[in-house]
């Protein structure tokens, strides 16, 4: 009732087909972006995800992409 975190999500899951454009605003904080990147890694189709306005935190969003790049490397 704050709007502030533990968040319940609920989905249906990721499409099974097409192409899957999310978008997210991230000027509060990185981390829920972050979890999304996590979680795109794994989807079904191509992902693209569109940050909405101001992103703070960039550093911690470029850790994620290069950890997720070093992952995929390395499987």
């Amino acid at each position: 009732g704050n709007d502030c975190p533990p968040v319940t999500i609920t989905s249906s899951g990721w499409p099974r087909a097409g192409t899957q454009v999310l978008s997210i605003r991230a000027g509060t904080s990185s981390q829920f972006l972050s979890g999304l990147l996590m979680a795109a890694a794994f989807a079904p189709v191509e992902t693209w995800i569109r940050v909405a306005g101001e992103l703070v935190s960039e550093p911690y969003i470029a850790m994620t992409v290069r950890m997720l790049t070093d992952w995929h490397r390395s499987v």
